[in-house]
């Protein structure tokens, strides 16, 4: 049978630039920059994570940034 979607279309979006119809290494451009501030609250949201704390929608898709070296 293969995969179905059930009548549902996936929409492709990039991490680079929160652009749709594409993902981030297809992006075209300039990679975003990254401050301290910004590894600061992504630690911050891994630790409330960890910790089982209950996240909202903005900190959730944040955590899911494929873009973050582990």
């Amino acid at each position: 049978m293969g995969n179905t979607t059930s009548g549902h279309e996936r929409v492709v979006k990039c991490y680079n630039c929160q652009g749709e119809g594409h993902m981030a290494r297809q992006c075209t451009q300039a990679k975003r920059q990254r401050n301290d501030a910004w590894y600061k609250e992504k630690a911050m949201s891994t630790e409330a994570q960890k910790a089982k704390q209950i996240l909202d929608e903005e900190q959730l898709t944040f955590l899911a940034d494929p873009g973050i070296p582990a």
